[in-house]
């Protein structure tokens, strides 16, 4: 399936590693983890940069633990959280929405 993904273009490379109590079951580096201003394939040690993925990734586990332990329902409104979020255009938008 990421071989597919990166034929198609959707992102260039691609590791992955499955592990079993504690054993390495499956692993694999797909396509080019760099591609300019050279091709470089990518390797099982590639260390790909996920800034830009960190602050949702873990504010969507940290705020799923609170939900599962019933300290937030996606139902509450933003504002009770952000004041930034309590004025007219914004007052409606609840937990699930944003």
């Amino acid at each position: 399936m990421l071989a597919e993904r990166i034929a198609a273009g959707d992102f260039p490379s691609a590791v992955y590693l499955i592990a079993e109590r504690g054993a390495v079951a499956f692993a694999a580096a797909h396509g080019d983890a760099v591609v300019e201003p050279q091709r470089i394939a990518a390797k099982l040690e590639t260390i790909y940069d996920l800034a830009s993925l960190t602050k949702p990734l873990i504010t969507t586990l940290l705020c799923a633990r609170r939900v599962e332990a019933e300290e937030l329902s996606l139902d509450n409104l933003v504002s009770n959280y952000l004041p930034e979020f309590d004025r007219p255009d914004k007052r409606a938008i609840t937990v699930a929405n944003y």
